[in-house]
């Protein structure tokens, strides 16, 4: 594993942890005082968890497609400068 396969992993595990915190704190904001019965409970745990798992996984999407495109910005601009040096080598 290279450095930048484990620095995604970093950012990612980072931002899953922060989305979680903020998903679960929000729920504990809107959700009533008094949940009625088990069911009642069992239901809005479940429910806060799919909102939890689908808003973490489009952020940590959107988190691996940006830390992709630079990467692959920067790969391609280090090719991108050796080709530069190789031809201005050439020339002389």
């Amino acid at each position: 594993m290279n450095k930048l396969e484990m620095i995604r992993g970093v950012v990612n595990f980072v931002v899953s942890l922060g989305v979680g915190s903020i998903v679960t704190d929000g729920l504990k904001k809107v959700k009533p005082a008094q949940a009625g019965s088990v069911l009642d409970k069992f239901v809005r745990r479940v429910g806060g968890a799919a909102i939890g798992v689908y808003v973490g996984s489009k952020v940590g999407k959107f988190v691996d497609d940006g830390f992709t495109e630079l990467t692959t910005k920067k790969r391609d601009s280090e090719i991108e400068s050796e080709k530069d040096i190789k031809s201005t080598e050439e020339e002389a």
